[in-house]
């Protein structure tokens, strides 16, 4: 309920940001005949080799049956809101089962008015992280459900397809469910009594459990979980040997937007304290999330570490903070506690630019499962608060939340407006320069759209794309002489087949504009 109260606002809005260009750009969404495309390619065609084919696909669904006129958006936003929903209900939902009720409703209502959520509800391509949730929390919670099944332990299989083929985060569900099943062998007998006394399950054995034997019950719990990890390291292995024949999992690094993870710049001791001014800032985020903004390319963070950064040090502060948490779990038996720590650690590894550099140094949308155990960690502390100190400690926090979530949410139905305060906040997001120049050309402002990539090309001078754009943006308008004098510095940055294509169509032009002899 407080998931769809906050985010009705986005229901009136249109398409924005990243899906707004992938409506303009994918021609296969409408073709039915065309949709097994996207099991054969990257998704979105993008040099980082991601491989999400169902997302794809039920963007196409959703196309297909709503259609892609911008009239039509608010019906892919209730999709978008109701995925929210279920998601945060899963949350709930899985605290329940690790703990307690208490944990359960703090732990939803806080993952339901998260500001740090606006940015996958807003954009319609943020389905994909709630899919991929939807999947390994779904999964996660019928491995609490006892006994295990055969059908429970098939169901939970098609949630890691869900997951893994919406998302790559969906791989690490099987790690997640081992880490699980040992924490949960962890768990002292004061913790396992108190949550027993806490959490009042419903009954779960099925009838024909009911009458059999307890040794005769084990034993088919232990069939149906050998089933699982078949069933996984199968599915796991298939899904492995068949993404690699269609995109590799390795990609060269070289042909890495620089705008959209700028760290492919960085060098020395800076590549290995970056990940560390990432965790700076994620953790704020989701400490205290006041300052959003949809892009963070080019300059906004960079990829040179400055000492006097406050980022640096809530970093390690956040680092050395889950290692004291981590060994006190371990101290004091704690499985709960440490589940959620290393559910933390598993899902913000494979995003945080840690072992290798990823498609994008920074994304406010990749918070969003791992927030997931967080919000849990939080809850779990919170629960220990007095009945009437609860109560007001919860008030403030989502006042505060869901007046942030509401505004902020808001401003993702009008993509000028969006773009406008997003410059404003990061003003070093080249590509929301771009992003701002062309929603004002496409709304007749040449004036300010050429003014706003004279901009971005002062932010990062040395970024090619970003005259390329220039260019084209010269050649829409008229301004021939102007896009020539680009694509002359596009090319001694780094020669493109873009640019070359601008000169090409350049020289098409000029004849025409030309007086006759």
């Amino acid at each position: 309920m407080v998931a769809i109260a906050l985010y009705v606002v986005t229901i009136p809005g249109t398409f924005a940001y990243d899906f707004y260009g992938l409506v303009r750009n994918d021609m296969h969404l409408l073709n039915p005949h065309e949709w097994d495309i996207y099991w054969q390619q990257s998704y979105n065609g993008g040099v980082d080799n991601l491989y999400r084919p169902l997302t794809s696909t039920l963007f196409a669904v959703q196309a297909y049956l709503f259609g892609i006129d911008g009239s039509h958006a608010w019906r892919f936003h209730v999709i978008s809101v109701l995925l929210h929903a279920g998601v945060s209900a899963l949350v709930a939902e899985l605290a329940r089962r690790l703990t307690n009720s208490r944990v359960a409703l703090i732990s939803g209502l806080i993952y339901a008015a998260h500001p740090i959520h606006v940015e996958v509800i807003g954009d319609i391509v943020g389905q994909a992280e709630m899919f991929c949730a939807l999947g390994t929390l779904g999964a996660l919670v019928l491995f609490l459900h006892r006994p295990m099944t055969n059908l429970r332990a098939v169901a939970i299989l098609l949630l890691f397809a869900l997951a893994v083929l919406t998302k790559e985060q969906g791989m690490l569900l099987p790690l997640l469910l081992v880490c699980l099943a040992l924490c949960l062998r962890l768990r002292s007998p004061a913790i396992a009594a108190q949550s027993r006394a806490l959490h009042v399950e419903p009954p779960d054995e099925p009838l024909e459990y009911a009458s059999l034997p307890v040794t005769h019950r084990e034993t088919r719990h232990t069939n149906a979980m050998k089933l699982l990890v078949l069933l996984l390291c199968w599915s796991l292995g298939a899904y492995v040997f068949f993404r690699e024949r269609i995109v590799k999992f390795w990609w060269d690094r070289y042909f890495l937007d620089p705008a959209i993870n700028p760290m492919k710049l960085s060098v020395g001791i800076d590549r290995w304290l970056m990940p560390l001014v990432l965790l700076g800032r994620y953790t704020t985020l989701l400490v205290f999330p006041w300052k959003l903004a949809p892009d963070y390319s080019g300059t906004a963070i960079g990829w040179q570490v400055r000492f006097d950064d406050p980022y640096l040090y809530a970093g390690i502060i956040a680092l050395l903070l889950w290692f004291i948490l981590a060994t006190l779990a371990l101290v004091r038996r704690n499985g709960v506690m440490l589940f959620c720590l290393l559910g933390v650690a598993i899902t913000y590894g494979l995003i945080g630019n840690i072992v290798t550099i990823i498609g994008t140094n920074f994304a406010e949308r990749l918070m969003y499962l791992p927030s997931v155990f967080f919000v849990i960690l939080v809850a779990m502390g919170l629960a220990r608060l007095r009945k009437t100190s609860l109560i007001a400690v919860m008030a403030v926090i989502l006042i505060a939340a869901s007046v942030r979530t509401f505004t902020y949410a808001k401003r993702w139905n009008d993509r000028l407006a969006l773009y406008e305060h997003a410059v404003k906040d990061e003003p070093g997001a080249v590509r929301m320069y771009m992003a701002l120049a062309y929603e004002y050309y496409e709304r007749g402002d040449n004036d300010d759209a050429i003014a706003t990539a004279a901009k971005a090309r002062e932010v990062m001078p040395n970024y090619a794309r970003i005259w390329v754009f220039s260019a084209a943006l010269a050649i829409k308008t008229g301004q021939l002489d102007d896009a020539e004098r680009f694509l002359n510095r596009a090319n001694s940055i780094e020669p493109s087949p873009a640019a070359l294509a601008l000169m090409q169509e350049l020289e098409t032009k000029r004849p025409a504009t030309r007086p006759t002899q």
